[in-house]
């Protein structure tokens, strides 16, 4: 086997390629960083299972928008009984990561994963392809989020479900006074917070690479009913873990964090303090 085929690591960006912020390299080591990751995935994957286990079928079409180094589909792959027929296909716009998850695909001998290059405003699938659609971080990233969610619909079968997670804006009084007390801590004046991060690094405002259309609960909300969903179930993920330097610093506290977290995300509305909320729509 020829791990080397259709992957050139030269021209490849690692840090897209392993989910790291080429601005920021510190966050490489960070465990609050990893932790925010796991968070998300565990949660998008707990979604998937829930929704596998109700259907009377065993046969899925799976697919995964943005599916980067396709990380996240040999998990979908793995976190059901082998007994299921899952189909699972990504797509990415990024060629050097489609490449990158098709290598890793041989490794793993999973030819059941299929990776394709393409974009998510233009899926070129028929109507109604697909059981569940998978769209983890992916619409912060783009200038028309609301084409990528038209195609979603499109390509959704009836009854179907999409999972979509996103980082939440958040602007109430309880996030704002929470992020002043983690800069106070913290001594630390440009905290990296999610719920802000379209306002720094303007010159880096460019479709796949920053946040450009970071929106709260309640807009993207509005946004998916005037798309025709219908709204299933709407979760927080992530707890208040806005400043990882100041969690880097102070670890007795993040374990407190961690714990404070997995107790609240099973709360009715954890969207409104956490820094991912997940979205469970219906077609």
């Amino acid at each position: 086997m020829d791990l080397k085929e259709n992957f050139d690591f030269r021209k490849a960006n690692i840090y897209v390629l392993l989910s790291l912020d080429a601005e920021h390299p510190d966050k490489i080591i960070s465990f609050a960083e990893r932790y925010m990751l796991w968070r998300r995935i565990d949660s998008t994957i707990n979604c998937f299972r829930r929704e596998i286990k109700k259907r009377k079928t065993q046969d899925f079409n799976i697919l995964d928008i943005g599916c980067g180094n396709g990380y996240l589909d040999f998990k979908l792959k793995n976190s059901v009984p082998k007994y299921y027929n899952l189909k699972v296909i990504g797509v990415d716009k990024y060629k050097p990561a489609i490449d990158f998850a098709n290598t890793r695909k041989k490794f793993l001998h999973r030819e059941d994963c299929h990776f394709e290059l393409m974009d998510a405003c233009n899926l070129r699938f028929e109507d109604d392809s697909f059981d569940i659609v998978v769209c983890s971080e992916v619409l912060e990233h783009l200038k028309q989020p609301r084409m990528a969610i038209k195609e979603i619909y499109r390509v959704l079968k009836k009854d179907g479900l999409v999972i979509i997670s996103t980082p939440n804006k958040r602007e109430n009084v309880l996030i704002k006074i929470a992020r002043f007390i983690l800069k106070k801590l913290s001594n630390y004046k440009n905290a990296e917070l999610f719920g802000n991060i379209e306002d720094k690094h303007a010159e880096f405002k460019q479709e796949g690479i920053r946040h450009i259309s970071v929106k709260n609960h309640k807009e993207w909300t509005k946004i998916f009913k005037q798309s025709a969903f219908s709204l299933q179930r709407k979760i927080g993920t992530g707890g208040m873990l806005y400043d990882y330097k100041f969690w880097e610093k102070h670890r007795i506290l993040f374990g407190l964090m961690v714990i404070f977290d997995a107790l609240l995300e099973n709360l009715p509305l954890s969207y409104v303090w956490s820094e991912i909320v997940i979205f469970e729509l219906r077609k």
